[in-house]
């Protein structure tokens, strides 16, 4: 990396603040001092004193297209039975926050325009996820299957140092970054990736793994380009072939820890190994198939402009749920923020990786079928820290600046 000062304005300690406050939320429940809002009001702040222009960019506009589709739904009293939960403390407008804060950082992010300052960015957000990372194992070790009860507001305590739900998905697009852009896997490397896969893994969110291996298979074949396809097919199938071997011996190693301290994750490793063997696989497609079945009856029984009712929507698909919401009308304002923010976080990066962040938009689709990411922390990671690891990731490798004009 070339010797260049990183440019410190009030912008980047603004901005600095956010991320810390955004991602290290667990600082607050600690030490019981606010990160997150006070570093949010300097955001706005700032916007409105020196970039108001910002908010008439295409991106912005679209979540603020979005929520005014909203108020005209809420009222022509087309809402009810909306918990309190959902619309605190922004009202309606919660429902767009997570995205209109995205697509404002972002903007911020392309008139700031500094490679160096792009590179100290993502290197703070690196560092995090990996601070975040090791609180989240050691919080596991601890206490077994902490991380699926620390999004659960009734039981949540301040010593859950995990990542939040949006947390540990997002982890999962930091994995597939790293293996998409390093040509050499050094030691360090390996030590990182070791760590955010053992976060993921010990989070034991079953589907998580899932979308985290299809994200890393994507970024091999984004490496490995379509020329060397047919290597990249032996590989997989040649993993694949050593785990459907070795899978059986899950059965003789279970019953070793079954009665341990580790009984929750015995559990996950046998509902793995029961997919593996096809022995559960029809019980989950049932469970799964009729959780999302309730959003989309209500999406059929109103298809333009949904129930308007939060209660008849099943809360484990972004976008069933939001169809059965607000039906195709609504829904569509929705793809279109994503979209518009999505294109705009591309112009971040490189003209070499942006094919990659197309890859891991394509693949976020996917994602919002079978999960409900309504936090900040996940939207801000899709939009805003994924980039910003990649500039830092590929400086850090080629050990030069690029240029983003």
């Amino acid at each position: 990396m070339k010797k260049e000062r990183f440019d410190i304005s009030l912008f980047s300690i603004i901005f600095i603040g956010f991320v810390i406050g955004s991602l290290c939320w667990q600082l607050s429940k600690v030490t019981g001092i606010p990160f997150y809002y006070p570093s949010l009001g300097l955001i706005v702040v700032y916007v409105l004193v020196y970039r108001i222009y910002v908010l008439f960019r295409w991106s912005v506009i679209s979540t603020l297209l979005l929520y005014a589709v909203l108020l005209i739904y809420n009222n022509l009293n087309h809402f009810r039975d909306v918990n309190d939960i959902f619309l605190f403390p922004f009202g309606i407008f919660n429902f767009v926050f997570p995205l209109f804060i995205s697509a404002v950082i972002v903007e911020l992010l392309i008139e700031d325009d500094k490679c160096i300052n792009m590179y100290y960015y993502g290197r703070i957000v690196f560092y995090i996820f990996v601070f975040t990372s090791i609180l989240t194992i050691v919080s596991e070790l601890i206490s077994p299957g902490i991380a699926r009860t620390v999004f659960v507001q009734n039981t949540m305590h301040r010593y859950q140092l995990t990542f939040s739900f949006a947390g540990i998905y997002g982890l999962s697009f930091v994995i597939a970054t790293l293996v998409g852009i390093r040509k050499k896997i050094d030691l360090y490397d390996v030590l990182f990736l070791t760590l955010f896969i053992g976060a993921v893994v010990m989070s034991a969110f079953l589907i998580n793994i899932i979308f985290s291996a299809v994200l890393v298979i994507s970024a091999v074949i984004f490496r490995m380009k379509p020329k060397n396809i047919g290597v990249y097919i032996a590989i997989l199938f040649g993993v694949m072939a050593i785990v459907l071997i070795n899978i059986s011996f899950l059965d003789d190693i279970l019953p070793l820890l079954s009665g341990s301290k580790y009984s929750e994750y015995t559990h996950k490793a046998e509902q793995i190994s029961n997919l593996m063997q096809y022995k559960d696989m029809s019980a989950l497609l049932s469970i799964r198939s009729g959780v999302y079945y309730i959003s989309i009856e209500s999406f059929i029984k109103n298809a333009l402009f949904g129930s308007g009712s939060w209660l008849k929507v099943a809360g484990h698909s972004f976008i069933l749920d939001r169809l059965g919401f607000i039906g195709l009308f609504g829904t569509l304002f929705f793809v279109v923020s994503i979209f518009a923010i999505s294109k705009r976080s591309a112009s971040l990066l490189p003209k070499d990786y942006k094919g990659l962040y197309r890859i891991f938009i394509y693949i976020l689709f996917l994602m919002l079928l079978f999960n409900p990411f309504d936090d900040k922390e996940f939207w801000l990671i899709i939009f805003v820290y994924i980039p910003l690891i990649i500039t830092y990731y590929i400086n850090r490798a080629n050990k030069y600046d690029v240029s983003f004009k």
